[in-house]
Parts: structure tokens; C-alpha cells; sequence
């Protein structure tokens, strides 16, 4: 086990799979966490873009050759989800994105967007207590 910071930490062989679980607004927790929503700025947000576009970079310079990404925030906002992900693509070109596909989570296939990540809102699954909002997204160096 080691504690570091995870903006700079480097291992002593570039890892195949790096799971990003970043922080973040918890947006996503609203349900359960009502005041949220009165507790986060804009400032907050913003300066937690910034942390989350630090650690993807850091995770893209030492991640292996056809190694896997998997960024996920605990975020309703799409600065934090889908348009982090845009971003880091442009800046990145030796990454693509890998659809998650309905063979991989079965009957949540509804919880996958257009561009083959996974958007969960809190309304989803009502009927069986709600879930909490994720973003998740799978990128691949090539």
C-alpha cells in the first residue's frame, strides 16, 4: 500500500489499468445529501475541474501503451463528466474513447449515452429507491 498524491506518483512499471475515481462535486449524491446542492460554488466546481483534468493528464503520461482509463466522478455536472472527457481527447490524441457496451452491464443498458459512457441520474431506478449520479468513462492509449 502506498500513500501519495496521485497528481505526480509514478510506479516503477507503467500500469495497464488505472482507475480514476475522482474527486468531485457529488452532485450525484443529492438524494441522499439534499444541502449539496446549497454547499458547492461554482468556484468549487471549477477548481475541482481543474484537480480532475491534473490527475487525467498525470494518469495519460504514465499509463502503458494500449493501457485502460477509467475516469468516474460521483457528478451530475457535465464539467466534471462528458466534457472533461472531450477535453482530455482533444489535448490527447493517442486516446481514444471505448464504448461501454449493453453486453457489459446487462439491463442498465439504458444508463449509456451516445458517446458510449455511462450517465446515471438519481431519477433512474425510482421504482427501486433511486441510485446515486455517476459519470463513467473508458479511454484507451494506443
Amino acid at each position: 500500500i502506498e500513500t501519495a498524491d496521485a497528481a505526480v506518483w509514478k510506479s516503477k512499471e507503467p500500469p495497464k489499468y488505472i482507475l480514476l475515481d475522482a474527486p468531485c462535486s457529488a452532485t450525484g449524491t443529492i438524494r441522499r445529501h439534499p444541502d449539496n446542492v446549497y454547499l458547492k460554488s461554482q468556484t468549487d466546481i471549477e477548481r475541482l475541474c481543474t484537480i480532475q483534468e491534473r490527475l487525467l493528464n498525470h494518469a495519460a503520461e504514465i499509463i502503458a501503451d494500449d493501457g485502460v482509463i477509467i475516469y468516474c466522478t460521483c457528478s451530475l455536472q457535465k464539467a466534471e463528466g462528458e466534457y472533461q472527457i472531450e477535453k482530455f481527447l482533444k489535448s490527447h490524441p493517442n486516446f481514444k474513447r471505448k464504448a461501454i457496451t449493453r453486453q457489459e452491464i446487462g439491463q442498465y443498458d439504458f444508463c449509456i449515452n451516445d458517446d458510449g459512457d455511462i450517465r446515471i441520474l438519481p431519477s433512474m431506478l425510482a421504482e427501486q429507491g433511486g441510485i446515486d449520479g455517476f459519470f463513467i468513462s473508458r479511454l484507451i492509449k494506443q
